[in-house]
């Protein structure tokens, strides 16, 4: 069996591991509110599972997973690199995914119930951006 425990943390990982859960914290915030507001709006998706309790299960796995990447060296924090590489890298392929997704929407055509309506937007996609 792998050893999850991974390698010593230091002071980087410490914080990657922070800002992870401070965004599985803000996820879970808006997942409660907007299932407190309006629960329809999580239903369409879940069921009868409460978002937060979604919310919280892909926080743990989240973790777990960063921690089994790390004990295998397949993934590690590099905080001695430039930061601006790894955003314009994801930003970049946030446009090829965002774009992809726009041009089979028009090709297609999906459901007009599929997306969830402004102001419940602002809560319910930063939640399960997580």
């Amino acid at each position: 069996m792998s050893d999850l425990s991974g390698p010593p943390e230091s002071p980087s990982t410490r914080w990657d591991y922070r800002v992870f859960w401070l965004s599985a914290v803000v996820a879970a915030l808006a997942a409660g509110v907007l299932g407190w507001i309006d629960p329809a709006v999580f239903q369409r998706f879940l069921g009868q599972t409460p978002p937060i309790v979604v919310v919280t299960m892909a926080a743990i796995v989240g973790v777990v997973s960063l921690r089994l990447l790390e004990s295998r060296r397949w993934w590690s924090p590099r905080p001695e690199r430039d930061i601006r590489r790894g955003v314009l890298l994801s930003t970049a392929a946030a446009l090829v995914f965002a774009g992809i997704v726009i041009g089979v929407d028009l090709w297609l055509g999906f459901p007009e119930d599929l997306n969830v309506l402004w102001p419940a937007s602002l809560l319910y996609y930063p939640a399960v951006a997580l």
